[in-house]
């Protein structure tokens, strides 16, 4: 639990990193963590389910990729997902270059 006294004492103190840490005490505070978390987590959802619309009928899978980035910063699990999906994009790409110089 933050205090006043805790909050002042950072206030007062001269180094950049207590100065970063106060304000994101401040934030915490104030409720505009949790409001970014929010819009973050409804932005990352939706592009996440356009994204899937948009695999179903001929489109780009990136959305789905920006999804899971927007959602990697407040969700672990979609942090794994997002590692995953890099992988197997990797993975991919080196098959896709491997055929196309083999096919000469």
């Amino acid at each position: 639990m933050v205090t006043n006294l805790h909050l002042d004492t950072l206030r007062n103190a001269s180094s950049p990193q207590s100065d970063l840490y106060y304000r994101q005490l401040c934030l915490r505070k104030s409720g505009l963590c949790m409001v970014a978390k929010t819009l973050r987590t409804i932005g990352g959802v939706l592009l996440c389910v356009v994204g899937i619309v948009f695999t179903i009928i001929p489109g780009s899978i990136l959305l789905i990729l920006a999804g899971l980035i927007l959602l990697s910063y407040d969700y672990p699990m979609a942090r794994r997902w997002l590692k995953s999906a890099q992988n197997m994009m990797s993975v991919s790409a080196r098959k896709l270059d491997r055929w196309l110089l083999n096919r000469r």
